[in-house]
């Protein structure tokens, strides 16, 4: 937090409510979405808080005014340099949402620059990949096929189904399908429809060759995922789905039991 004396100058919303100066700062530092904390030296004490993206502009004062701000830069664990760097900087982030913003400090003002705020749906959890955010969530839905799986996606969350950009991500959606699945149930697994679909060229026992092994033989679409290291095949020999030779078991889904994951394999 950077405290200086000022006022804010330009804003929209704000919540205000009686405080002394300590529980005020205290009060934004462990509010994820607050970026200043506004204080005057009067009677009744009176905190006011300002979320990211309410507040653009603020008025530098002489130590006389009576009158602080407390300002998150940087991060919320971290300190500026200086509170008189001409740019600073900070990030408000949660599991689900992500906002940043960018501090310009002239002689008399602070003026605030956010960026827009991004939100993901409700029990998905924020990812920040390499190529960009990336919501990903696990959704229940009974015995469904991947093309159901696909217009789901695409009309309730105007998403895709997701792949695996890191191990983390793959252990969080394990976390989260895990307490899905029934404790008494007749199935040794249960699998969730992910990104990846077996090539028309490597579904039969003919089709064999180094261009079919592996993760080699499908096709993705999530576009943020930089490698596929982190497509975990099931231990008893996934991928398999061309031994049958129907040529019907072309589609990738994580799998789970009560317990634990159980690897990746691909189903009809």
């Amino acid at each position: 937090m950077n405290l200086i004396y000022g006022t804010p100058s330009e804003f929209s919303t704000s919540l205000k409510f009686e405080a002394s100066w300590d529980y005020c700062i205290s009060y934004c530092y462990q509010m994820s979405t607050c970026l200043a904390a506004y204080y005057q030296e009067e009677f009744p004490e009176i905190c006011e808080i300002f979320e990211i993206g309410n507040l653009a502009k603020i008025q530098k004062l002489n130590a006389y005014s009576g009158k602080f701000m407390a300002v998150k830069t940087t991060s919320p664990s971290e300190c500026s340099v200086s509170s008189n760097d001409s740019l600073m900087s900070g990030t408000v982030s949660t599991e689900s949402t992500w906002q940043n913003y960018s501090i310009q400090v002239s002689p008399d003002f602070w003026i605030i620059d956010s960026s827009p705020f991004f939100k993901c749906p409700e029990n998905f959890k924020l990812w920040q990949r390499t190529k960009g955010l990336w919501c990903m969530g696990v959704v229940p839905t009974g015995e469904i096929t991947r093309l159901d799986a696909q217009k789901m996606c695409a009309e309730n969350f105007q998403g895709v189904l997701s792949g695996f950009d890191s191990d983390f991500e793959h252990t969080s959606a394990i976390k989260a399908a895990v307490p899905l699945v029934p404790k008494s149930t007749p199935y040794k697994y249960y699998g969730y429809y992910m990104d990846g679909e077996r090539k028309t060229n490597c579904r039969y026992l003919n089709q064999t060759g180094p261009d079919c092994n592996g993760n080699k033989g499908f096709l993705f679409s999530d576009r943020f995922v930089t490698t596929y290291d982190h497509y975990l095949w099931g231990f008893d020999n996934q991928p398999n789905g061309m031994s049958d030779n129907l040529g019907t078991s072309n589609c990738v889904a994580m799998r789970v039991n009560s317990k634990d994951g159980a690897g990746l394999d691909d189903l009809p």
